[in-house]
């Protein structure tokens, strides 16, 4: 599957804040959280802060990528305001627990499955024709079933 920009292994916990990052990963994934194997211990925690200091409403910053965790690893994104995430959080169902929490807003590019979602006042989540699987929802943002092909231009710096 390629290298991801971040990877977290074994028993570390790891925090990733992008803030106006314009930035393509081949492999398509921002964060790899995983158990490796020579270390025979649990996996890691990771963190992804997707962030911007000059996009707006009407022109979010974007960010592209997957983040993917094993069953025995945690991991959590936080999209923040004035952010698009295309995206997905653990896609295979692995993940011993995920956290995604949305002030801007999340389309998912595939299926995504998520332990906490948290969709703040003004936060949005656009599945554009694939699945959502989530454990718990909480606060006041929405959750949109029928938006597909939002397209927006990327903010420059």
């Amino acid at each position: 599957s390629g290298t991801p920009l971040c990877e977290v292994p074994t028993l570390n916990v790891g925090t990733l804040t992008l803030t106006n990052a314009a930035l393509s990963v081949k492999s398509g994934v921002l964060m790899k959280v995983d158990y490796n194997t020579q270390w025979q211990t649990y996996g890691g925690t990771g963190r992804l802060v997707l962030a911007t200091t000059t996009g707006t409403s009407d022109s979010p910053w974007i960010y592209t990528g997957a983040v993917t965790a094993d069953s025995y690893s945690y991991a959590s994104v936080n999209v923040c305001e004035n952010v698009l995430w295309y995206g997905t959080i653990d896609n295979a169902a692995t993940a011993k627990g995920d956290t995604v929490t949305v002030s801007g807003t999340w389309v998912l590019d595939s299926d995504a499955n998520v332990g906490s979602l948290v969709i703040n006042e003004g936060g949005k989540v656009v599945k554009n024709g694939h699945t959502l699987n989530y454990t718990t929802l909480s606060n006041n943002g929405t959750i949109d079933t029928t938006t597909t092909g939002l397209v927006y231009t990327q903010t420059t710096l």
